[in-house]
């Protein structure tokens, strides 16, 4: 029986290094969870479609074994879903503990990622902050950067494995970002999923997703019906620089006015991006950016005129920042007021505007 391989190629919407390495969260039959490297080229299966066929791990999101028997859900990186009864018998992976093959009767889930950002780190661009919120251990040691610090939430099922849960009204994560993390451009990025029954919002963080505060100063995404400039939606903030979804005020809006209509429970992807050079976003220069799934979502961006940015957005290596997720207790009337499940949260060094999701 001729074998059939699908891989990237086969997916003619997805841009994947061939070479690129594969991330893997890995859970095990007593508890454990191990992530690594997957070493494994290829799974090797049957199905309804195919009585023998071969998948390359850049094209799979997640594997959910059912039993030991080698029966498996499958998720594919375009959202496609199958059984496969697999044939693989064990799986090849490289951890921080060492190298070494997990038996597939050991396995009960893997969720795989492709490292995608070759091109960019070789520019110079820099990944320094990552935290999968896996667990607490993730907190005070995460995937890249500083140590946090963890105050409260609950670990939920998350985007790629574990997520962190708040409720409204509080802080859950702190971190000390050191002189360098965050400078004169760079992007922060992140899953987040409303959590509680709320179908609008109202002024000011409801919920906040982050805050990032040095100062009087401050960085951070919020879903807003009046940001202080007369504007609504998910809004923005930052030293001299911001923007927001909608234009003009909206009052109490639903999330189905920003969120893709009858999503609001699902997981979306944020990014707050900035560049004191500018950037063009639709032909326009701007110096900071929403973007949601992947997409522009900014109508409103200051400032609007043409060349650099004022002196209170020319950020420097000598400043520090406090990370606070979801926001930062006891800052003056500020705080969010609706709980929120964030997961996957990374800052780079650069106006990073393409993403893995």
């Amino acid at each position: 029986m001729k074998k059939i391989l699908l891989s990237a190629i086969a997916i003619s919407s997805m841009a994947t290094l061939a070479d690129a390495a594969i991330d893997c969260n890995m859970r095990l039959s007593d508890g454990s969870t191990i992530k690594g490297e997957l070493l494994t080229d290829k799974l090797v299966g049957e199905t309804i479609f195919a009585p023998s066929l071969e998948l390359a791990p850049n094209i799979i999101k997640s594997v959910t074994l059912r039993g030991t028997n080698g029966v498996a859900a499958l998720e594919l990186a375009n959202s496609d879903k199958l059984t496969m009864t697999l044939a693989t018998e064990e799986f090849r992976l490289k951890s921080i503990i060492g190298e070494f093959n997990v038996p597939r009767s050991n396995v009960r889930s893997m969720t795989l990622a492709v490292k995608r950002d070759a091109a960019s780190l070789a520019a110079g661009g820099a990944l320094v902050y990552w935290c999968s919120f896996d667990s607490e251990a993730d907190i005070q040691k995460p995937q890249v950067g500083p140590t946090g610090k963890y105050i409260c939430g609950d670990f939920v099922p998350g985007k790629l494995g574990n997520a962190i849960s708040f409720p409204a009204y509080r802080s859950g994560v702190l971190v000390n970002l050191p002189a360098g993390t965050i400078g004169e451009r760079g992007c922060i990025e992140f899953w987040a999923k409303l959590v509680d029954g709320k179908y609008s919002f109202i002024d000011g963080g409801d919920p906040y997703l982050f805050d990032c505060v040095s100062g009087s100063e401050f960085f951070h995404i919020e879903f807003n019906a009046n940001n202080g400039g007369g504007n609504s939606g998910l809004c923005s903030g930052m030293p001299g620089a911001g923007c927001t979804s909608e234009r003009g005020y909206r009052g109490s809006m639903p999330y189905d006015a920003v969120l893709p209509y009858g999503s609001m429970r699902e997981w979306h992807h944020y990014a707050l991006v900035w560049d004191i050079d500018g950037f063009k976003v639709n032909g326009e220069m701007v110096y900071s950016a929403l973007m949601l799934d992947g997409r522009f979502i900014s109508k409103v961006h200051w400032p609007s005129y043409a060349g650099p940015v004022n002196e209170q957005f020319s950020l420097n290596a000598e400043r520090e920042f406090i990370l606070s997720i979801p926001v930062m207790p006891r800052r003056a009337r500020t705080h969010s007021k609706a709980p929120v499940a964030i997961d996957e949260f990374k800052i780079w060094n650069f106006a990073k505007t393409t993403f893995d999701l």
